[in-house]
């Protein structure tokens, strides 16, 4: 595939995985100075993961007033901490965790900068609360710990589950949507747009992106979504940067 020249005015990618690679505790000092070289050459880019945005943008700490971040699997897009868009749970599917798991285990709702608590608090800063109207915020993941959910899926979907807990995300929250949502904001479409991930919740932003690119230890079904394929993202970061070919 050819680059076409200023034809890329967005980036988005995934972060474990991809931008943060397997065995690595954060991305490598290489590519954090091509994420910077990039927004530099006045191409935006934008971070996006199912993590909360607390755990997402102190990995950046240099360069996180310049990117965008697609937080809790597409439900929040905040740049510098200021809400952009937001795909949180309804009232009724708040309601429907305190009724359905109450008594049962801990349930944690995240907002965007606070964490409320049905149950036994898992962390210092958690805010207990026992009636749905006492959480004054968007919701945007909700965790059961010890537990066993059912009867979730009119209200949302699983991002993660295992032995412990299980993630739940808003049901018409994902990447591809929040890419979308970022597009329409920034004035830019999927033919100015790079999208880079290496598993299935990263599929939906393919769909926003004409160049698509898988990295490092990807899934069988992102590859099949992707044209491009890389080992590490330092190769596709380099070429962006520098425009040259893919």
């Amino acid at each position: 595939m050819k680059w076409i020249n200023d034809m890329i005015k967005l980036v988005v990618s995934d972060f474990d995985g991809t931008l943060r690679t397997k065995g690595n505790t954060e991305p490598t000092p290489s590519v954090l100075a091509k994420i910077k070289s990039i927004i530099d050459n006045g191409i935006f880019f934008a971070v996006s993961s199912g993590r909360l945005l607390c755990d997402l943008d102190l990995h950046f700490p240099e360069i996180a007033s310049n990117l965008y971040f697609i937080s809790s699997d597409g439900a929040l897009i905040t740049k510098n901490n200021k809400i952009i868009f937001t795909s949180p749970f309804t009232h009724n599917a708040v309601s429907f965790f305190f009724n359905s798991f109450k008594g049962q285990g801990s349930v944690r709702f995240f907002s965007k900068d606070k964490t409320f608590v049905l149950g036994e608090k898992i962390a210092e800063s958690d805010i207990p609360v026992v009636y749905p109207h006492q959480i004054n915020e968007s919701i945007y993941k909700i965790i059961c710990y010890n537990m066993i959910a059912s009867g979730f899926e009119a209200f949302s979907r699983i991002h993660y589950s295992n032995s412990e807990l299980v993630e739940f995300a808003p049901l018409l929250a994902n990447k591809g949507v929040a890419l979308g949502a970022l597009q329409r904001h920034l004035g830019v479409s999927l033919y100015d747009t790079l999208a880079m991930g290496d598993r299935d919740n990263d599929i939906p932003m393919m769909k926003n992106a004409k160049y698509k690119v898988s990295v490092g230890n990807r899934c069988e079904r992102i590859y099949k979504a992707t044209d491009i394929h890389v080992s590490d993202p330092d190769e596709i970061l380099q070429k962006v940067w520098l425009k040259s070919d893919f």
